[in-house]
């Protein structure tokens, strides 16, 4: 796990924690024990994933496309195929085209405004969805990706994205050096 993403993890369970909603009664309640605000930041974790899991299914059902799920929770499409006898491995510079928008429908950003993305595959800061889905692909070859937050900004709001956004992120491979 990078430190990026367990950076997200410490500060969505903190976030959690400090706006929870206060409850206000004639008695003053006693403080939740470690324990009970463990169960409580669970329980919150688990409604979360839930209604992710339920957007992200309503997504590809509406979709025209056929995606695959892999173990970390990243969702994929093929979009179009290129060059299948080159892998892209640890270190590989890649540079990609791609476009951002949020499950919603909600554009953030794109190569046509910002240009191309270079980064090492496994070695650069880049998002985790990213550095997965890019090891999954070949030069010239066009995805098409769900991210759940985890895996995208997670509880940032880095380029626009809401905090937990779900990501559909829209990737071909220009080069591979």
């Amino acid at each position: 796990m990078t430190l990026k993403v367990y950076l997200n993890i410490v500060v969505l369970v903190c976030l959690v924690a400090c706006c929870a909603p206060k409850e206000t009664t004639k008695e003053q309640q006693p403080p939740m024990t470690e324990r009970e605000m463990q169960e409580a930041l669970i329980k919150r974790n688990r409604a979360f994933l839930k209604q992710e899991r339920e957007s992200i299914t309503a997504y590809i059902d509406s979709s025209e496309n056929t995606f695959t799920q892999t173990g970390s929770g990243l969702y994929y499409s093929i979009l179009s195929s290129g060059d299948e006898s080159i892998s892209i491995n640890e270190g590989d510079l890649v540079e990609y085209e791609y476009s951002i928008n949020t499950l919603g429908g909600k554009f953030l950003k794109s190569s046509k405004e910002f240009g191309n993305k270079k980064f090492k595959l496994l070695k650069d800061d880049e998002l985790v969805g990213i550095h997965e889905g890019v090891g999954l692909m070949h030069p010239q070859d066009d995805y098409l990706f769900i991210m759940p937050a985890h895996l995208a900004y997670g509880i940032t709001n880095e380029n626009g994205a809401p905090l937990n956004a779900t990501l559909v992120y829209k990737v071909k491979i220009v080069s591979v050096n």
